[in-house]
Formats: C-alpha cells, structure tokens, sequence
C-alpha cells in the first residue's frame, strides 16, 4: 500500500578505470583553460595535464578516435598560448561535474613546445598557489594571521 521504496541511498564510489593505465609521464591535476573549435563553446578545462597529454572536462561527447586542434593557456614566460593537436584516447561521463571526461594524447609536439609544457608543469608542481585542483570545489580561504 506504500511506495516501493521508501528511500533511495545514494552512494557513490570510485571505481577503478576499466583499462591499464599506459601513461609515460605523471599528470599532474590542474585545471588549465583550452581553447578548441571541435569543442561545444570553442572552451574547455583540464581536469589534469602531463607533458604526453590531458584529460579535457567538456559539455559535450567527443568519440575517441578523432583529432583536435587546442590551444593550452599555460601561462608561459612569452605569454603565447601552445597551439597543438591532440588525438581523442577515451571518454567517459564525469560523475562529478554531469559533463564529460576526454583523455587526449598530445600530437607532434614540437622540442620547443615540449619545453615550455615541461616549464609549465615544473612550475606548478612546485607552486601550489597555482590554479585550484578542481574547479567545482569552493576556494580554500587563506591561513588566519594571529
């Protein structure tokens, strides 16, 4: 005579990733600003990045397979944002967000760019003041000075 449930728990786990992980270099979790015209709004953010690739939080599903001209606004010393091409490796839904999750490899780099991407990730790998973790998260206030 009631509803058949009362009610619903919601749980969430994280599960592991359903395939091995192949990465040749450590990514680091920073959320970068990346320019794309295959992307939805022509923007997007990563939700990590390496000196090989970064996994992308976007609005809409991109099929793995496809290529991808990006622009990664990494803040470097000559303030020219690095224009690469990137293949599309997987894509997954992001549980967090509600969006979409895009792990890309980065293509043809060139020894100028791997430079300045290794700058880039040296440089926030040490500065922690950098960009927050996760965008959706609420700001850390500052330490108390008493």
């Amino acid at each position: 005579s009631g509803p058949l449930m009362d009610r619903i728990d919601l749980h969430v786990e994280v599960v592991p990733v359903p395939f091995k992980d192949r990465r040749s270099s450590p990514r680091l979790e920073r959320v970068v600003r990346v320019l794309s015209p295959q992307v939805q709004g022509y923007s997007a953010l990563t939700r990590d990045i390496s000196e090989e690739g970064c996994c992308l939080v976007l609005g809409q599903i991109v099929e793995p397979g496809g290529r991808l001209q990006i622009e990664l606004d990494v803040d470097a010393a000559d303030n020219i944002a690095m224009r690469i091409e990137a293949e599309a490796r997987w894509s997954a839904p992001d549980l967090i967000s509600g969006k979409n999750l895009l792990g890309c490899r980065f293509l043809n780099l060139q020894p100028r760019q791997r430079r300045q991407l290794k700058s880039f990730l040296t440089t926030v790998s040490t500065n922690q003041s950098s960009a927050p973790l996760n965008p959706l998260a609420p700001p850390t206030p500052p330490p108390s000075r008493s």
